[in-house]
């Protein structure tokens, strides 16, 4: 089974971010029965938004290996790499999807006045927190669903889950006014650059000195 579909009806909206959060569900769940996600093709942002969601989801799972006890030093410092790198291919998602949303705004027109309000998170961050969530909402609906897990785990698990599920509802509201107010231009947001300085030699001083 692969990951591609028909993805008109997740397509990034101004006006309706829970149709990109129902795509990320749509992923999260499809991903699991594949090797490597597979993005499907789509217009800039959405399909960012995917490549973004296919990072996290790597991430999530090196994150769960890397903690393994069996693990020789090798294997622990590869991963920890290989985090580390996918990290940095997030931020760039993230960065690319706030510029692609600035030229979208553009397009439309959209000038936001000098005294507009500033929005601290950049919609790329709130992009990522919702896939994020995404990924923490299927993992817990597979916990609360294991036979061979305690009752008492399941539980617990189950009460998370409705946590889960009540934050990125919290979410998703604020993203609906965030998003409509920047259609409206009165609200802007500065880009979340890439700035990452760890896996560079000229920026992190123990690789440049010999790490």
């Amino acid at each position: 089974m692969n990951g591609h579909r028909n993805i008109s009806g997740f397509r990034f909206s101004f006006r309706n971010p829970t149709r990109l959060a129902a795509g990320f569900d749509f992923w999260s769940s499809r991903w699991h029965d594949t090797i490597e996600p597979v993005v499907p093709p789509a217009e800039t942002i959405t399909r960012f938004a995917v490549r973004l969601h296919a990072e996290n989801f790597r991430i999530w799972h090196l994150e769960d290996r890397v903690r393994r006890t069996d693990l020789s030093a090798t294997e622990r410092v590869d991963l920890k790499t290989a985090i580390d790198r996918r990290n940095q291919a997030r931020c760039e998602w993230i960065e690319n999807i706030d510029c692609s949303i600035l030229e979208k705004l553009s397009a439309m027109r959209v000038t936001p006045p000098a005294d507009a309000a500033w929005h601290t998170e950049s919609p790329g961050q709130v992009l990522d927190r919702l896939s994020v969530l995404s990924l923490r909402l299927y993992h817990l609906k597979a916990e609360v669903l294991r036979e061979d897990a305690p009752a008492a785990h399941r539980q617990a698990c189950a009460e998370k889950l409705e946590e889960a599920l009540d934050l990125r509802n919290a979410v998703l509201r604020g993203a609906e006014t965030y998003f409509r107010e920047l259609s409206e231009g009165r609200r802007t947001f500065p880009v979340a650059r890439s700035l990452k300085m760890y896996n560079d030699p000229a920026t992190n001083p123990e690789l440049r000195n010999g790490g």
